[in-house]
């Protein structure tokens, strides 16, 4: 297959776009920077090469400045330009291309469903409330909007839980935090966090993209639900760090942005019913297997 990736320098994309090669599918790159190998585009101005773009049979957006940090070093303003902005781009370039696409992946997030306690979340809840929810469904809409219902593209919109890698994202911040003592909990620790080993994200995206019974959103998350106050006992139990201080609300609150302290104390309790109905096999299906890999 022909496959174009842009984001291929983050976090997923580098993996995936190595995954896919020793797979012996052909990848090119959309990219920012004209030093680089790649399509060239600046998606803030919508702008790219059609001509460019013609004839892939597959276009993946991970594109998107990072809201997981646990410090702020971002604004809501830039992370919703740069999701929606560069999906926009992509699927009214699709729309307009002679040879499009057979499928079109784009990432969305767990924020879709906002703060939802105990409620078992599968791909056909409804959106939740505030700036994450709403964030996710403007993202997701500018990835579906653009290109007609009767397109002979499929489009996966890939709402992504917490990615586990020892490479980035979350872990190695946790790993900092268990250094200084803190990260018994976040908040009370009775909050779902949503996760899904970065080996599983990949080959998921990969699943994802050669079924054609697949369409529409999927969860991309571990069948495996835990709570944060679980996740960190396990997460200290392999990692080896002393993680004896909790870390309150009030802190969180003080201390980061607001869709930080949304992202680290919102409840989602995601299940990822479409991967498995579709016979998706998930080698990391528990948080005890992913650490005991990865420390």
């Amino acid at each position: 297959m022909k496959i174009a990736i842009s984001g291929s320098n983050g976090l997923i994309g580098t993996e995936l776009k190595q995954y896919l090669e020793n797979n012996g599918e052909k990848v090119t790159t959309i990219v920012r920077n004209p030093t680089q190998k790649g399509i060239l585009w600046n998606p803030e101005n919508e702008d790219i090469n059609l001509d460019l773009l013609e004839g892939f049979d597959c276009i993946i957006n991970l594109n998107g400045k990072k809201i997981d940090n646990l410090l702020p070093i971002s604004n809501n303003y830039e992370i919703k330009k740069s999701r929606i902005s560069s999906t926009k781009t992509l699927s009214v370039s699709i729309s307009k291309l002679k040879y499009p696409p057979k499928v079109f992946l784009s990432a969305s997030g767990f924020g879709y469903y906002g703060d939802r306690g105990n409620e078992n979340l599968t791909e056909k809840s409804t959106p939740g409330k505030g700036f994450l929810s709403q964030l996710a469904m403007e993202w997701e809409n500018s990835a579906t909007s653009y290109i007609p219902s009767n397109s002979n593209t499929r489009i996966i919109l890939m709402r992504f839980g917490f990615v586990l890698s020892k490479n980035g994202g979350i872990l190695p911040r946790l790993n900092v935090l268990g250094n200084l003592g803190l990260g018994k909990m976040f908040g009370n620790g009775f909050q779902f966090w949503p996760w899904i080993s970065m080996e599983d994200t990949i080959s998921g995206i990969y699943h994802v993209l050669r079924s054609p019974v697949l369409n529409g959103p999927v969860n991309f998350v571990a069948p495996q639900q835990t709570t944060n106050k679980e996740f960190m006992k396990i997460f200290t139990k392999y990692s080896k760090k002393f993680c004896f201080l909790p870390i309150p609300k009030f802190l969180i609150s003080n201390f980061s942005t607001e869709t930080t302290k949304k992202t680290l104390l919102n409840s989602t309790k995601m299940l990822p019913e479409k991967l498995i109905s579709s016979d998706f096999k998930f080698n990391f299906d528990t948080l005890e297997k992913t650490f005991e890999k990865y420390y």
